[in-house]
């Protein structure tokens, strides 16, 4: 870094971009609520984690006495005695011995927080499921999959300058992808950088046996996120494309089916809870005690030929599709938005081909080793 000074309003900043790295729960050590603010010199850094993700962004300042305490990350107000900095983890280096690195561009790093690990499922700890998997199964790319187990998102990526390989099952949480997003934009702001003009930042990926790390720098701010490794194992995900060639292409627009099978997901929630409290007055009534949450109300969006219907709501539009099924409107409408966004065209291709079968959303050449994406989403019941 050179010798460039950053200017005297530094801090709130830095404390803002660390601040999804900090633990918010209710339990746990409070000290993690707090941020490590650091002064070297000519250099700042602020340093959040929960201990299982962790940041630490370092920017020039005019040269001051070195000194460090703690502020509260959700307010940057110092904490005063309250805590001891001494005993704030030692999280501002890189765990595990590298075996692998890469680079991405922000705008593919981005499109992996917004439409993979987003179908994570971090509260179930099957196969894993809170994380994202890291693969690089041809030269020059990088797949990353996320799943909840009912759907599956999948991405396939440029990467350049890459060295060494990705152990097999490397998986990475979930949160730590949008929260490495949210640090990079701020401090590309504080280096004076707009939000349009980020797309083309490039970020390192390292990889060790423990852990992994996100790097971005300029010339006044650089930024280091990291994280553990999720021990499990992660789903065989392959295993889902053996009837990909199957079924029947259809083509869709991705803004109005995501916007129709949105106001599905809406206008049912609201259906459902009203007809919840329908419920419980006639049992009531009848003299039976009953709660809500025994009530079970109609869900999904069917695909017919017709075009789709609402399962739980008034709600249909007509347009030629072929195949039948019922999915998850909230599942449709995040795949389709994600095929969008990686195909850069509004029509996007659903192949079905039955209303026992998973349905298929690709875009670009991922299932040919290329950069691209896809989307499985499973089927529900009929009853």
């Amino acid at each position: 870094m050179n010798t460039a000074t950053a200017p005297a309003s530094i801090l709130p900043a830095l404390v803002k971009a660390v601040r999804p790295f900090a633990f918010k729960g209710r339990r746990g050590p409070l000290a993690l609520r707090d941020a490590l603010v650091r002064h070297d010199g000519g250099s700042a850094s602020v340093t959040a984690t929960d201990l299982d993700i962790a940041c630490t962004i370092v920017a020039c300042e005019p040269a001051r006495d070195p000194e460090r305490y703690l502020v509260d990350a959700a307010s940057g107000v110092p904490v005063g005695d309250a805590h001891d900095p001494a005993e704030f983890p030692a999280v501002d280096r890189l765990d595990g011995s590298p075996v692998a690195q890469f680079v991405i561009y922000f705008r593919d790093l981005k499109r992996i927080a917004d439409h993979i690990a987003t179908v994570t499922d971090p509260d179930n700890g099957r196969y894993a499921l809170g994380g994202v998997l890291v693969e690089n199964p041809v030269a020059g790319t990088v797949t990353m999959v996320g799943t909840n187990g009912r759907r599956l998102h999948a991405a396939s990526i440029d990467a350049f300058d890459a060295t060494g390989e990705v152990p097999e099952n490397t998986i990475l949480p979930g949160p730590f992808f949008a929260a490495a997003v949210k640090a990079v934009k701020a401090a590309a702001t504080v280096s004076g950088i707009k939000s349009r003009q980020t797309d083309n930042l490039i970020a390192t990926v390292v990889i060790t046996d423990k852990a992994a790390q996100i790097e971005w720098a300029s010339s006044t701010v650089a930024v280091a996120a990291r994280c553990k490794r999720i021990d499990g194992r992660f789903p065989r995900w392959r295993e889902c494309l053996r009837d990909y060639d199957a079924g029947t292409d259809n083509t869709v627009l991705a803004a109005d089916l995501a916007g129709h099978c949105r106001t599905i997901a809406r206008e049912s929630k609201i259906v459902a809870d009203l007809r919840a409290d329908v419920f419980v007055r006639e049992n009531a009534t009848a003299g039976r005690k009953v709660k809500r949450g025994q009530y079970q109300h109609p869900r999904g969006v069917q695909f017919s030929r017709d075009g789709i219907e609402a399962r739980g709501c008034e709600f249909a539009r007509r347009f030629a599709f072929s195949g039948t099924v019922i999915l998850d409107p909230e599942y449709v409408a995040d795949a389709v938005d994600a095929a969008a966004e990686f195909a850069g065209t509004d029509a996007v291709t659903m192949r079905v081909e039955n209303e026992l079968s998973a349905v298929y959303l690709p875009a670009g050449s991922l299932m040919a080793g290329g950069p691209g994406f896809l989307a499985i989403v499973m089927p529900m019941a009929a009853d």
